[in-house]
């Protein structure tokens, strides 16, 4: 019964996508510039989230137990800072300019002639999105050993070749209707574990990690660095491009600060399930090998029809991110690079088509990726997340609150974000437990808060002059 479940799900996905038309490559990559906040908000969170929320966030909480809860406290207030301040402000520029893609809103905002800024966004997007998407199914594979007892290699080809098909058929506006359902199942999975957990504990009379924690550890400082670095986690919610892209479809009479609510709560709810997940399983389950394996492990001991729609549940915390970071890799790479930069005579037909291919190759690609990648699913995904993050999000945040910047000071902000967050992984995150995002932010902004002033200074010399 519970593999009828999941061909169920697998069905009910690929009725909605083949159901779907798309007009035009616009429609095929953003959708229909038509969909209400509530859809926009349930699919961004649903894609924001990721399979990270339900295998990496509970396995970190079995590891570090409360500690684990400065990843809830970051993602619920940067959320709100997201929704209730950036969001209206990006709002008010889609329905001014009618941008078509995030790239497009940067390169018209800092007025980039020479199109440097699309260059190197389309570069580090190329150069990243792509190990996201693997790290999606690199995720699920580790389910389907688990239940089907599947070898990692077909369930990454089986995983990928699920999220490339149905995202081939009905592109965004399916992907809107699709993650719909994909919010309702990770919130339904992640409340029946809690409670089957939650029961263990009161039956067993087991005390949870939870009160043997604190949120500080010992004090020590690599304590505080590490309390730090999980709450910075949110930051990526400030603009971070693949996200953002929602924006582009939403109704132009919506208010977003009215529906706020929605994804605020929905993040501040799951995170937390996901983190007494994590503390709850850690004291029922004390010996378990893999702390990512604690969703699956508990399912694993319910009837089969809830096992089934358990692993749906992982699935779509997984599929709503992959669909979306394959939608986004596809678009930069056709319609902001070889349609910007070299054809910009495709008819849409053409496009798409090419578009298609385009998501053949990054698939087999994201494929072979997460077949030869062993790490935990939890900071493969967190290095993309960084890096992208670091890289894009201070200009999105400057290009929406700061009049006075140029596109030379734009293109620094955009290189040392990108450079400062890979160089700190490499040479200094280990050792000093800070995370990287934390040090791009930081650089980037100095980087062009110091342009900024050396600019001006430059312009009032000229003037006493």
């Amino acid at each position: 019964m519970g593999i009828a479940v999941i061909l169920l799900y697998l069905a009910v996905m690929f009725f909605i996508a083949a159901k779907t038309r798309n007009t035009s490559d616009e429609e095929f990559f953003i959708g229909t510039r038509n969909e209400s906040g509530v859809a926009v908000a349930l699919t961004e969170r649903a894609a924001g989230e990721s399979a990270w929320l339900i295998v990496g966030l509970t396995g970190l909480a079995y590891s570090i137990g409360l500690k684990a809860f400065w990843v809830v406290f970051g993602e619920t207030v940067f959320c709100a800072c997201s929704w209730l301040f950036l969001a209206p402000l990006f709002q008010k520029r889609i329905n001014s300019r009618g941008y078509g893609s995030i790239i497009d809103f940067l390169e018209n905002r800092y007025d980039d002639k020479l199109r440097i800024i699309r260059v190197i966004s389309a570069l580090i997007v190329i150069l990243l999105v792509p190990t996201y998407f693997s790290a999606q199914l690199s995720a699920v594979s580790k389910v389907f050993h688990m239940y089907l007892g599947t070898n990692q290699t077909l369930g990454c080809a089986v995983v990928g070749t699920i999220i490339c098909l149905y995202t081939f058929l009905g592109g965004a506006t399916a992907i809107f209707k699709i993650n719909l359902m994909q919010a309702g199942l990770m919130f339904g999975g992640l409340v029946l574990v809690f409670s089957v957990l939650l029961h263990k504990v009161l039956l067993t009379g087991s005390v949870p990690v939870l009160f043997l924690t604190s949120l500080w550890g010992s004090g020590r400082p690599s304590d505080f660095a590490d309390a730090g670095s999980f709450f910075a986690i949110g930051l990526g919610f400030l603009g971070i491009p693949h996200l953002y892209t929602k924006f582009l479809s939403l109704k132009r009479t919506e208010n977003i600060r009215k529906i706020s609510w929605i994804p605020i709560l929905f993040t501040l709810i799951c995170d937390s399930l996901a983190v007494f997940i994590g503390i709850m399983g850690k004291a029922i389950y004390p010996n378990l090998l893999n702390p990512e394996s604690i969703f699956m492990h508990v399912s694993m001991g319910l009837p089969s029809v809830l096992t089934g729609l358990l692993v749906c549940s992982i699935l779509a915390a997984a599929l709503s991110t992959a669909d979306t970071l394959l939608l986004f890799v596809t678009q930069v790479i056709v319609k902001d690079t070889v349609q910007k930069l070299i054809s910009g005579n495709q008819t849409p037909q053409t496009a798409i088509r090419f578009s298609k291919m385009t998501m053949i190759v990054i698939t087999a690609m994201a494929i072979l990726t997460g077949i030869g990648d062993n790490r935990f699913v939890f900071w493969m995904v967190l290095l993309a997340w960084s890096t992208l993050a670091s890289s894009f999000n201070p200009l999105i945040i400057m290009g929406l609150t700061n009049r006075r910047i140029s596109a030379n000071i734009a293109i620094a902000g955009l290189v040392s974000g990108a450079l400062s967050s890979i160089l700190w992984n490499i040479f200094f995150a280990a050792r000093t437990g800070i995370y990287e995002m934390i040090i791009g932010f930081l650089i980037s902004f100095a980087v062009m808060g110091i342009l900024i002033k050396t600019h001006h200074g430059n312009r009032a010399d000229e003037t006493l002059q």
